[in-house]
């Protein structure tokens, strides 16, 4: 089963916050066999070595969030990524 976990706001490597569980969560469904990727905002260049996959995406919203609105450019590369 393919699994994406959205990070918004922070890099995935943030300590703290829902980084924190999302990293937990999406770890122990790799370990359980999933396909998982997580995708987030905010990269801070750092090395990511999880053994779920990752993905940033340069978000035009500053927070990134997909709540509030009903259509712009986040929700259509958002888009895109589900459908790849």
């Amino acid at each position: 089963m393919k699994v994406l976990q959205i990070c918004t706001g922070f890099d995935i490597s943030f300590n703290g916050g829902i980084t924190n569980y999302v990293r937990n969560i999406s770890s122990t469904m790799a370990d359980n066999g999933l396909d998982v990727t997580v995708l987030y905002s905010e990269d801070n260049k750092e090395e990511k070595n999880y053994n779920f996959k990752t993905l940033s995406i340069d978000p035009k919203l500053r927070p990134f969030h997909l709540s509030s609105v009903i259509t712009n450019e986040d929700v259509d590369v958002v888009e895109n990524v589900v459908k790849d």
